[in-house]
């Protein structure tokens, strides 16, 4: 009886995406060395540290998915693993500014819900034999969710520029993208599920 095939795991895509998984703790970490809001050395040091991060991070995603599509080296472990890094990088980002009141609670709430019920819904749809794609709108929450993190983690004005406000724009544009695209995902499961019926 012949096998298929094994996937190469250790290439260089699942390297980068297995790399934002050690960014999670580091960014704990910072969080947690941050006392406050008051401008001392150490916490505009690991603020810095804390928005280079997710800057880093964010590089990553863009270049293993592009390393992994131009090499022809797309896995099940990296399509896997890769949307799982992005959510959890972000989400324990906000998680651990909350504490230092540079995120509404509730917003970061919001964010929480809308990805576990987006996960849900697409392991479900995968059961059932459904394949939801990624939507535009979605890409673009992710992208803004990023800019947003990478700039409230960075908290203080570096050459005279609040990033902090322009962080917070990014946030409340990422929101209502979240929920809009959260919207869209269950739309496309509703219409794909009442297509197969109609086909039976």
């Amino acid at each position: 009886m012949s096998h298929p095939p094994r996937e190469k795991l250790y290439t260089l895509p699942n390297f980068l995406t297995l790399l934002r998984f050690i960014f999670v703790p580091v960014l704990i970490g910072i969080g947690l060395g941050i006392s406050g809001p008051e401008p001392t050395f150490t916490n505009q040091l690991l603020s810095f540290f804390g928005g280079l991060t997710i800057l880093l991070a964010a590089i990553s995603d863009v270049l293993d998915g592009y390393l992994a599509r131009k090499w022809k080296m797309v896995t099940r472990m990296g399509v896997l693993f890769d949307p799982m890094a992005d959510k959890l990088v972000i989400l324990v980002a906000l998680i651990m500014l909350i504490p230092l009141h540079r995120v509404p609670a509730w917003a970061v709430s919001l964010f929480f819900v809308r990805e576990l019920a987006v996960t849900s819904l697409r392991g479900f749809a995968a059961a059932e034999g459904m394949f939801i794609e990624a939507t535009k709108m979605g890409k673009m929450k992710a992208t803004f969710q990023s800019i947003a993190t990478g700039l409230i983690f960075l908290f203080y004005p570096y050459f005279s520029i609040d990033w902090y406000s322009i962080g917070m724009a990014f946030l409340w544009m990422s929101l209502a993208l979240t929920l809009l695209s959260g919207v869209d995902y269950f739309y496309q499961f509703f219409r794909e599920e009442k297509a197969r019926r109609e086909n039976k």
